[in-house]
């Protein structure tokens, strides 16, 4: 099983942990960052489902040894579930699907898994938080995954590498290019990120100018949330 969580939309982490399903013990659990510069909490699963994988896949080599054991991977995020089997299952990519948002980290997913040739593995999906109204040892096998995978990611968060900015995402081997914008991996809506680069700082240089702003008071303000107020008034613009 593997989770990711997102804190402060500026910090993307994940977590996993593998188990036998004819026993209770846990043979491998793991942690990490799921950088790009705007974490969400569909990148920080896709992380926590190539972890995994990676590591199946190093025991594998090192070991010398093939996967025997049907996979059963256990995801709480339903859209993960599904852009992944479908990739998974059609082997056939479109031209534009290194388009498509966190195609870097889908893409290794699937080299990954096509590394694993004979390994029957299935992805499934399945309710988070579980223990929020449940008492955790009442909880079926595959929901004790889920929560144990949810909590490796949150302490993530609130140790010291938890707190590290990662805006900048290292070149996974499959991905072959990625856009870099002053320093931040951009993984995700790419004409928007483009067509802002070129014009925000002119946007903000007329601000300054404009009411007497300095540096400092652009920072004060939440674009985001600006941005999804104004959206819906784009034909009012010029009166607002």
């Amino acid at each position: 099983a593997s989770d990711g969580s997102v804190i402060e939309k500026s910090y993307g982490s994940f977590g996993f942990v593998i188990a036998q399903e004819t026993g209770p013990e846990r043979l491998v659990q793991g942690s990490g960052p799921a950088p790009g510069a705007r974490p969400s909490s569909f990148r920080a699963e896709a992380y926590g489902v190539l972890a995994a994988l990676r590591l199946l896949l190093r025991l594998s080599e090192y070991t010398n040894l093939d996967i025997q054991p049907p996979i059963t991977h256990w995801v709480d995020n339903q859209s993960v579930v599904r852009r992944l089997t479908d990739i998974l299952d059609n082997p056939t990519l479109c031209c534009s699907d290194p388009l498509r948002p966190d195609w870097d980290v889908i893409n290794e997913i699937r080299q990954t898994k096509g590394q694993l040739q004979h390994v029957q593995y299935k992805l499934e999906w399945i309710r988070s938080h579980q223990d929020t109204y449940n008492q955790y040892n009442t909880l079926r096998w595959e929901a004790k995954l889920n929560c144990d995978a949810d909590r490796l990611a949150t302490t993530f968060h609130q140790s010291a590498h938890g707190k590290r900015l990662c805006n900048s995402v290292p070149l996974l081997p499959h991905v072959g290019a990625q856009l870099e914008l002053k320093g931040r991996t951009i993984t995700t809506h790419f004409k928007t990120e483009i067509r802002e680069a070129m014009i925000l700082p002119q946007y903000f240089n007329y601000l300054r100018q404009r009411f007497s702003w300095d540096e400092h008071t652009i920072t004060l303000i939440d674009w985001d949330l600006f941005h999804r107020l104004i959206h819906p008034y784009d034909d009012r613009r010029s009166t607002m």
